[in-house]
């Protein structure tokens, strides 16, 4: 005859071992919820954010995306003067513009001049859209949000508390422990770099 185990016996014998089970999914459960209910209070980011992506290491060191003091976008291409005998195609870039209030990303191609001379700055011409913005390239935004670029290692909460993770390209928009993931750029791949340029702060509209 099978015996059955009184519920009652079995967590007296086995508290300690439940108790270390059920604590940790707990404070996880609690966490999640905190998380869910911060992100569902809080403002979207009211500014949209302009990053540059390069799709090699290299590519960064012949583009510069600089923004003046009336916050117009200005993009400059120049050729390292060292090593003048490499004459490779520097890659093209990719502009992407991230807007949190209707979860839309737009891309826009900057190429690289063909057979630019070494040491000289040549202006790029502007993407149409992006010459009617206006621009703030504070690392911050008027409204306290700031752009992660991709760790290539999550920190998310299960990491957090287990010191476990993956490796994970998504940008998030963070403030006050509220964060908002900017989508994938098409194709993109870990052999890209990203760098934050400016967010959007007139000329929107």
């Amino acid at each position: 005859m099978q015996r059955v185990v009184p519920m009652k016996g079995f967590l007296k014998r086995n508290f300690v071992l439940i108790l270390g089970i059920s604590l940790p999914l707990l404070l996880i459960a609690v966490l999640l919820l905190v998380h869910g209910i911060s992100r569902l209070v809080a403002s979207k980011p009211a500014y949209p954010v302009l990053y540059v992506s390069f799709e090699n290491y290299g590519g960064q060191q012949f583009y510069d995306f600089d923004i003046d003091d009336a916050g117009h976008l200005a993009i400059g291409f120049m050729r390292p003067e060292a090593n003048p005998a490499i004459r490779r195609q520097p890659p093209d870039a990719i502009l992407a513009l991230f807007d949190a209030r209707s979860d839309t990303l737009e891309t826009f191609s900057v190429q690289a001049p063909d057979d630019p001379p070494n040491g000289v700055r040549i202006d790029l011409p502007i993407p149409a859209k992006l010459s009617e913005l206006t621009f703030s390239g504070r690392s911050m935004a008027p409204d306290g949000y700031r752009l992660e670029l991709s760790a290539y290692r999550s920190r998310g909460l299960l990491r957090e508390i287990f010191g476990t993770g993956g490796r994970s390209r998504h940008h998030r928009l963070v403030n006050d422990g509220v964060s908002f993931r900017v989508p994938d750029i098409v194709n993109s791949s870990y052999s890209r770099q990203n760098t934050f340029v400016g967010w959007v702060v007139g000329g929107d509209e």
